[in-house]
């Protein structure tokens, strides 16, 4: 958008491993720099995976607020843009309607309320009404509501027939993920991080890197990978790379089943050095809580960098991203199932070298059809019609 000449300002909160490119401390909750040519401004609110429903729900309100008493002090926008989730960042943008008066765009990350719903965390009453108002508010005002996937166009459809969905996903920075499994030996960073986590090329080396939450289901594949043949699987290593309110229990799980020698969990690295690293591996593991709005009503991010680093992805439900894997960029299973996922992992292993090559050339085939670049001018073109 800078680049496009727009004038940009971000306003965020703080994440536990995020870095928003601000190093000087807050003053009043409150910090903000330019950074690559926007004005970002940075609430101290800590979020992370491992904070509980109560505190995410203060959260959410607190940034809400914030954000609207910072659009208060701006300089008055030509356009805003509301990226959710949480619902709550409808506030502020529907706040920029009403007195502003100008058109707000609404990003549809997750389906609200539905999706908390079917995870069992959002079960208060007063809350899911609450919500299902916000959610049909910023639907039917917003210029236009941005859906990242066809499930969420179909359910931002249901909510508010009045609205005006239009579907961009997301994309795949094929920019980041310029290495290769050759050029690994001259980059020391790498090389090093590989040695401290006991990679061995001798190996099928497996990889899942994002979130260890309730959603991923991580339990499932300890579980899975604990049923596969033994003399098989000595052939085998799993990476878990990440953190998560379900990091305990996953470790304590390996442990139990003795799949240590098997499953290596590491702490979560700078997305740079991720991005050279994703390559290295044979494949990218993507899972999911079996929960039937997850099929079609979900965009992970960490597909699309599997893609952009020509990682064959295995995934462990079916829906719309499973289907865009029917060209050989991946494997796919009923979600839930243990022994499914077992018999995917399996499959892949027996694989020959050189199908899991045409494997790799297929993802990152399908990654160019989600080109970052691409989508972002979508994006800008879609802010640039509103105003």
């Amino acid at each position: 958008m800078v680049s496009r000449g727009h004038d940009v300002t971000i306003i965020c909160g703080s994440f536990h491993h995020g870095v928003t490119g601000i190093t000087t401390p807050f003053f009043g909750g409150r910090r903000q720099a330019d950074v690559d040519g926007m004005r970002v401004v940075e609430f101290d609110l800590n979020y992370g995976n491992h904070t509980n429903f109560i505190r995410r729900i203060s959260l959410f309100l607190k940034f809400a607020i914030q954000a609207t008493k910072e659009l208060h002090r701006l300089p008055r926008a030509d356009v805003v843009y509301a990226t959710s989730t949480p619902i709550t960042v409808a506030i502020p943008a529907l706040w920029s309607r009403i007195f502003w008066r100008v058109p707000f765009i609404f990003e549809v990350r997750d389906l609200w309320p539905e999706v908390p719903i079917a995870m069992g965390v959002l079960k208060n009453k007063a809350l899911i009404a609450l919500s299902r108002w916000l959610v049909k508010a910023a639907y039917r005002y917003c210029a236009v509501c941005v859906t990242l996937s066809p499930g969420m166009t179909k359910g931002v459809r249901l909510a508010e027939p009045r609205a005006q969905p239009v579907f961009i996903p997301n994309g795949a920075d094929i920019e980041l993920f310029q290495h290769d499994q050759q050029s690994i030996p001259q980059d020391d960073i790498l090389a090093e991080w590989l040695v401290d986590i006991n990679f061995s090329r001798q190996k099928l080396n497996f990889v899942y890197a994002g979130t260890m939450g309730y959603a991923n289901h991580l339990e499932l594949l300890v579980d899975a990978i604990a049923v596969l043949n033994r003399a098989h699987l000595e052939k085998m290593h799993f990476f878990l790379i990440g953190d998560g309110a379900c990091r305990e229990a996953i470790e304590n799980r390996i442990l139990e089943l003795k799949l240590s020698d098997f499953i290596s969990v590491i702490d979560p690295v700078p997305k740079t050095l991720l991005f050279r690293a994703l390559c290295v591996f044979d494949a990218g593991m993507l899972l999911l809580r079996d929960i039937p709005d997850f099929r079609e009503g979900t965009s992970p991010n960490k597909f699309f960098d599997y893609l952009a680093a020509g990682l064959p992805v295995l995934v462990n439900f079916k829906g719309w991203i499973s289907n865009l894997l029917d060209d050989g960029a991946g494997l796919s299973c009923a979600s839930g199932d243990r022994r499914a996922l077992s018999d995917m992992i399996a499959e892949f292993s027996f694989k020959t070298g050189d199908e899991r090559i045409f494997m790799r050339a297929a993802s990152k085939t399908l990654a160019m059809k989600f080109d970052r670049k691409d989508i972002v001018i979508k994006q800008c073109q879609v802010c640039e019609d509103a105003v």
